[in-house]
């Protein structure tokens, strides 16, 4: 699907000027890039985050003339797929490469094996790490299985890590609740609170604070 398809289809849908559908397309996506162009991440609720990674420098090689040499560092922008766009595409085939028995049934898919679940753990833990500092903080210093800890969190930065606490939730992890803070003055502020807190996490925390990973 192009832009152009995109419009179309909106417009088609909602009975509204394509040219109209446009402007908003392109001010949407120019409002994207200029949140990134100013460093800030954007988060559409249950389609996903555009966030800005620095790549580092790295060694390669001219096209022109085959020779060594380093590429310099640059900011790239990185697309994580929401809870929400992950759910229905995750294991949707198209219907004739459907897996089925001898019989013409069709067979459910494999649950992802226990090495899969961990990286993609460590995955959802890099991510708090990176956009969070007090409640990383936190996190390191818990201790054995079943505890929970409660801390104050901007709603900001909540946004930019609830898709990751929400899959650490569902993989038994850990659980966690989020309400207004202390101050009901200050609406940019939650209180964040997880519980049963399960050893595996804990585990899994000291392995990449050890590996400083």
């Amino acid at each position: 699907m192009t832009k152009s398809d995109l419009v179309r289809v909106i417009a088609e849908q909602n009975r509204l000027p394509t040219p109209h559908v446009a402007d908003i397309i392109d001010a949407a996506l120019e409002a994207v890039i200029k949140s990134l162009e100013e460093g800030q991440s954007v988060r559409l609720r249950g389609f996903g985050q555009f966030v800005l990674k620095l790549r580092p420098p790295r060694k390669g090689r001219s096209l022109a003339t085959g020779t060594a040499m380093v590429i310099p560092a640059k900011r790239v922008a990185v697309f994580k797929p929401g809870m929400e766009m992950q759910r229905r595409l995750e294991g949707h085939l198209i219907p004739d490469e459907q897996p089925k028995s001898e019989g013409g049934e069709k067979l459910v898919a494999p649950k992802a094996d226990s090495g899969k679940r961990l990286k993609e753990a460590f995955i959802n833990l890099r991510e708090i790490r990176d956009n969070t500092t007090f409640l990383w903080r936190n996190i390191q210093g818990l201790k054995g299985g079943g505890h929970s800890l409660t801390c104050q969190i901007r709603r900001s930065t909540f946004f930019q890590v609830e898709e990751n606490l929400a899959w650490l939730q569902g993989q038994n992890f850990f659980k966690f609740s989020v309400n207004q803070g202390a101050d009901i003055r200050d609406d940019g502020i939650l209180q964040l609170r997880l519980y049963d807190i399960s050893e595996q996490f804990n585990q899994l925390v000291s392995q990449m604070v050890y590996n400083s990973d």
